[in-house]
């Protein structure tokens, strides 16, 4: 038995889904425990570390077993699928843009649902669910589809007054968990005409995080909004 040879405080095995433990007996196997670690390093590849196990009358204080039940895998809730809309919808060129409209309206003011939440949406996509944090720090693209095709109804842009451009905000966390603000993944390089004509009542961007770049910051002073550091 190949485990034997890696005698120690212990001995695991596996067979599907059961582990078995088995804790070395410290009155016979004793030895082991006390063997310089170079020492039993260099004779694991010979029988000298597992003959001490087998010669041993009870070789073993006690045995653990444990069961890992298989993961089952749900179908998807279906609580995350856009519902196809018949109203007019906001059509936006510049995506960071379109992400700071909606974090003022779905994390702000609670006017766009249904709120977004990027450990739920992960957990109830069947076989396509995922950990969140263990993505990295790239922008997980079933996220930025969904919210790249997530319906705006045009209606909603009067409420839009203020933009708060700032690293903290919600909605660049739900795309990147663990972002930590240090790259341009969610600068606004340009805006056109059409992604702000819609935008009647908004007086300010605060530009907390640094995320305009010069084009941008030109259009929305030209187009009569203030632009705040």
């Amino acid at each position: 038995m190949k485990e034997l040879r890696k005698a120690y405080i212990m001995l695991e095995t596996n067979a599907g889904n059961w582990q078995t433990t088995f804790f070395l007996n410290d009155t016979e196997c004793g030895e082991l425990r006390e063997m310089e670690f170079l020492d039993r390093f260099a004779k694991l590849d010979t029988d000298e570390l597992a003959d001490v196990v087998r010669s041993a009358t009870h070789p073993f204080s006690q045995v653990s077993i444990r069961y890992e039940a298989p993961k089952v895998v749900g179908k998807p809730s279906g609580k995350w699928k856009h519902p196809a809309s018949d109203e007019a919808l906001l059509t936006l060129a510049s995506f960071p843009f379109r992400l700071a409209v909606i974090q003022e309206l779905m994390y702000e003011q609670d006017a766009l649902t249904p709120r977004f939440d990027v450990y739920d949406f992960a957990q109830d996509r069947g076989a396509r669910s995922f950990d969140p944090d263990e993505v990295g720090y790239e922008v997980i693209p079933s996220v930025r589809t969904w919210f790249r095709t997530l319906p705006i109804p045009a209606r909603l842009a009067e409420r839009v007054e203020t933009l708060v451009l700032d690293g903290g905000n919600d909605i660049y966390l739900q795309l990147i968990p663990q972002w930590d603000g240090e790259d341009d993944a969610f600068t606004i390089t340009s805006l056109k005409e059409a992604d702000l004509a819609p935008f009647t009542n908004l007086k300010k961007v605060q530009d907390i995080g640094g995320f305009l770049r010069p084009r941008a910051r030109t259009a929305l002073v030209k187009h009569g909004i203030e632009v705040e550091d």
